[in-house]
């Protein structure tokens, strides 16, 4: 008998481990039993386009990542970047639904609209995209008890994958990409779990994202790592700034000793700049997802997908 590497039986065993988690996805139970969930599980040449798109946002550079509107998808890249480079051939399983049809007639009014009916009307001649980096990546609106459905199939399917003891975690980021890409036609909603790699927490921990760091010539790591990170946190997480929120216009933390200079307020006003990096970056990022579409077109074509 050979001797055969455990990591390669591993990623072997990560398409049996994607197998049974399907199994669960289609054995979930539901709120409506009127949701048609879909899923695909894409690997090897099938998980390409989804790097591709990401691929030109970072050759834009550090501060051109650094002004992408959804930075959490980029953090995914890097770390399923990462990954591929240590040896790890990508599994995901990716499931939707079209969530755009109230078929219960319950008129819970959880959508926001009175009824059922209200909402189907409303949702065929006005369904459109969310906020969020642009057309095409998720179509709303979307009947609440559907999207339970959908959610309860997600959780059969991290479920599986953690009672198997493999990695995964559910992922709206790559689900944009796999939305816009069309991996499953006729969906108005994406999840994406990836299974593997074979790493303790990998999508927890997320080691790979303490490399992003450059390195000043100077190396004084540990004050740039400082300064760039409080930056960050400052812009994109404010609320954790906040001090005395008891007050009616509580004050807001800086670096250093904060509690020794004059307050500092948040103050809500327009940034043309901003919104001119976050319409630049998004056209780049959509021009990159038609590009890659007719990969996955053809991929499927092929019978490869």
């Amino acid at each position: 008998m050979p001797i055969i590497d455990s990591r390669k039986l591993a990623q072997e065993g990560l398409l049996e481990a994607a197998k049974l988690a399907v199994l669960s996805l289609h054995k979930a139970p539901q709120i409506t039993g009127r949701t048609e969930v879909k899923a695909v599980v894409v690997t090897g040449d099938a998980f390409k386009p989804l790097m591709g798109v990401m691929e030109e946002i970072e050759a834009l550079g550090f501060e051109g990542m650094m002004k992408f509107p959804f930075m959490p998808l980029f953090l995914d890249y890097i770390c399923y970047k990462t990954a591929i480079e240590e040896g790890w051939n990508p599994v995901a399983i990716i499931l939707g639904a079209d969530l755009t049809v109230s078929q219960s007639g319950w008129d819970c009014g959880a959508c926001g609209f009175p009824s059922c009916a209200a909402f189907n009307k409303y949702a065929r001649k006005h369904k459109s995209p969310g906020p969020l980096l642009g057309r095409g990546l998720g179509m709303g609106p979307s009947c609440a008890m559907k999207m339970l459905d959908l959610s309860i199939a997600c959780d059969y399917v991290t479920a599986t994958l953690h009672n198997l003891n493999v990695e995964t975690r559910a992922q709206g980021t790559f689900a944009i990409l796999a939305q816009g890409l069309e991996y499953i036609p006729g969906t108005s909603c994406c999840i994406v779990n990836p299974v593997g790699p074979i790493a303790e927490l990998y999508w927890y921990s997320r080691k790979p994202l303490g490399g992003m760091i450059p390195i000043p010539a100077s190396g004084e790591i540990p004050d740039m790592v400082y300064q760039m990170g409080l930056t960050f946190l400052r812009e994109r997480h404010p609320d954790a700034w906040e001090a005395l929120p008891a007050l009616t216009h509580p004050w807001i933390k800086g670096h250093g000793k904060w509690w020794e200079r004059s307050k500092e307020y948040v103050k809500i006003e327009s940034d043309p700049q901003i919104e001119k990096d976050a319409e630049d970056l998004t056209k780049i990022f959509l021009q990159a997802i038609d590009k890659r579409k007719a990969e996955v077109k053809k991929l499927r074509e092929e019978g490869n997908l």
